[in-house]
């Protein structure tokens, strides 16, 4: 079960990156059809682990937000931009080339269609963050929890989560920056996960972090 949501996790990053889906419209919404698909595997493997265990809520923290989550994903969000901020000045001093590529995994935006920022901005700011928090902090956390505890078990899903996104960004050095720093805000997004013993505060987050992430997509391109 672990091993095959690894690897479509892994395959579907990749072939994102590879047929670059978010360059026309058509694209932009076959992109919104894949994180449908990548949601299929998850939430068929996760269904018979919440049977077992009582219920989505107890088996994967999986529920709706709630309003006393928004401070707490507002101030999560911040330790994160602090944290992956420090970490990815420290990789572009050490790799300088990374300052000519395109870092983010967002696309460019400006001057796109609304038939593309439409459903680009519904794959990244809705989707991926239910599906992958679901993936990574849900199944895949508690299912590696149980083997090895909390600290590896988090360190290894947040690899699994750099490695997903590591061919997203403009180039080689860029790719490397972009892993690790995602790296990081995995393992971050498991300390939260952890610490909530819920999924719905770790997705506002990641929502949060997309949706900043689309924002300066947008300025920096246009100016």
């Amino acid at each position: 079960m672990v091993g095959a949501i690894v690897i479509v996790l892994l395959l579907f990053g990749g072939v994102v990156q590879a047929l670059h889906l978010h360059e026309n419209g058509v694209g932009a919404w076959v992109e919104v059809a894949g994180e449908l698909a990548l949601a299929a595997p998850v939430l068929y493997f996760a269904r018979p682990i919440a049977r077992a265990s009582g219920g989505w809520a107890r088996a994967l923290g999986f529920g709706p937000p709630r309003w006393r989550d928004l401070p707490v994903a507002l101030g999560w969000t911040i330790v994160q931009l602090i944290a992956r901020g420090i970490v990815g000045a420290v990789l572009l001093a050490v790799m300088p080339a990374a300052k000519h590529e395109r870092i983010s995994n967002v696309p460019k935006l400006a001057g796109k269609p609304l038939t593309v920022l439409v459903p680009l901005i519904l794959a990244i700011v809705v989707m991926a963050p239910i599906v992958e928090e679901l993936a990574f902090r849900g199944v895949l956390l508690r299912s590696f929890m149980r083997r090895w505890g909390f600290q590896l078990a988090a360190i290894v899903t947040a690899l699994l989560f750099g490695g997903l996104h590591f061919e997203q960004a403009g180039g080689p050095s860029a790719s490397v920056i972009l892993a690790v720093t995602l790296a990081l805000f995995g393992y971050l997004q498991a300390v939260l996960v952890r610490r909530t013993a819920r999924l719905a505060p770790a997705m506002m987050v990641h929502s949060m972090n997309n949706a900043l992430g689309v924002i300066v997509a947008l300025h920096l391109h246009v100016h």
